[in-house]
């Protein structure tokens, strides 16, 4: 049995709500097997699971990064170019080994995404090999002596922005079936999920007041029916899932003289 249901994801100042049909867990009715359509790994399928790896990579820039960061792309001059894309994935590891033990003989915390990249999405077509890498604010020295600066670009995130949009041009830099197209360091924050709760229809959304960049989509079924609903915001304070409900901070108070 399933149910239309809305529930929150957060993952910084950033709020994503959900209106789906989920499935209600009973004792008594047996879960049916249905039946498999022949062609169900369609290309719209595959766009689907594509659109749902950039929004997990999404939420964890924004649970780690939106409140401080950087993006830094490492090129390869012709003469230190890697011979083919597992080349590229061995220097990837190296370099992030040696990024560890700088970091740990600096006493610098640090917190980091690596991407491979070998795929230009504004051609669609193959692109020279090269790394991003989305790191915490640390030492620009460390990066420096890690990689030739005359390769290297550093660009600084603009703090309480929705990392989405960036996590999937990172995702789209990957074309390479069988591969991660991401890696994160260890200990990175992950989001938060407010409990499901039952709603009568998928016109139930509800846009916070204070919210920015917003974004709305529905959600429809192989027959172009609607079927659920989504919206993806940013907020000026980050919220918090309290006994599985969102919370949302009340803005500041303005200053002046209270009256008697």
């Amino acid at each position: 049995m399933r149910k239309l249901m809305k529930y929150y994801i957060v993952s910084g100042s950033t709020v994503e709500e959900r209106i789906s049909y989920l499935p209600i867990r009973s004792s008594t009715v047996k879960k049916s097997r249905g039946i498999r359509r022949a062609g169900s790994s369609s290309a719209r399928k595959i766009s689907a699971n594509e659109r749902q790896e950039e929004l997990r990579l999404g939420r964890i820039l924004n649970a780690n990064f939106q409140q401080g960061g950087y993006l830094v792309t490492l090129k390869y001059s012709d003469s230190r170019l890697p011979a083919d894309y597992e080349e590229l994935c061995k220097n990837g590891e190296k370099l992030m080994r040696r990024l560890r033990i700088l970091c740990q003989r600096a006493g610098v915390p640090l917190k980091r995404v690596l991407v491979n990249a070998n795929w230009s999405p504004k051609r669609g077509a193959p692109a020279r090999l090269h790394h991003h890498l989305v790191i915490n604010e640390l030492p620009l020295d460390l990066l420096k002596e890690l990689w030739p600066e005359g390769e290297l670009d550093i660009r600084t995130l603009e703090r309480g922005k929705d990392l989405t949009s960036l996590a999937a041009y990172l995702c789209r830099n990957v074309r390479a079936e069988g591969k991660r197209k991401w890696a994160p360091s260890r200990g990175l924050a992950g989001p938060t999920y407010s409990e499901p709760e039952p709603v009568e229809n998928t016109e139930a959304i509800e846009i916070p007041i204070s919210a920015a960049n917003i974004h709305q989509q529905p959600t429809l079924d192989d027959d172009g029916r609607q079927v659920g609903a989504y919206l993806r915001c940013t907020l000026p304070e980050p919220p918090k899932i309290v006994h599985g409900r969102l919370v949302i901070p009340r803005p500041p108070k303005r200053g002046g003289h209270k009256r008697c």
